[in-house]
């Protein structure tokens, strides 16, 4: 016959049934913990994640600005039949090259004016069918260094680009 002593337990065993009152504290503030944990690692996420979806105001003439200098079809210097980006053809540098390779059908779309400068005294600027000489300049993007192919040699420059928004 099995004892009463195995079917109920002990008295000590009796006295085990009371741990959740021992650690109640412990329970309570580790739930908090978490609970804030949590809450940072959301707005956390959040806050990254709404900032990869925000599209900067600058960013269509940044881009538009890449083709004159990346382009195969604008400025850039064929060898081998490969265009090389951030290779300024000097022979390419002129008023009806912009035009061909940024075709303005109206006003819509941004005007730009590139001069292009080598550390030899030379200098090139041009501008595309919209730019409005009345305005005044437009926003400059920052100067970016290139490479030009002058004269069967290649010479350090700097590419700067204005830019006036449509109206």
């Amino acid at each position: 016959m099995v004892s009463i002593k195995k079917l109920f337990g002990s008295k000590r065993g009796s006295e085990s049934e009371l741990w959740a009152a021992d650690t109640i504290l412990f329970w309570v503030l580790y739930g908090v913990a978490v609970g804030f944990a949590a809450i940072y690692f959301v707005l956390t996420v959040y806050h990254i994640g709404s900032q990869q979806a925000i599209v900067h105001q600058d960013l269509e003439e940044f881009f538009l600005a890449q083709r004159f200098s990346k382009s195969p079809y604008c400025f850039s210097y064929y060898k081998d039949g490969v265009a090389l980006p951030d290779l300024i053809d000097s022979d390419k540098f002129n008023q009806q090259r912009i035009e061909s390779c940024y075709g303005v059908n109206d006003g819509k779309i941004p005007a730009f004016r590139l001069t292009l400068k080598t550390k030899e005294p030379w200098q090139e600027t041009i501008k595309t069918k919209n730019w409005n000489d009345n305005i005044g300049p437009g926003q400059g993007i920052a100067p970016k260094s290139v490479a030009v192919y002058k004269n069967f040699r290649v010479h350090n420059g700097e590419l700067s680009i204005e830019v006036q928004n449509p109206q």
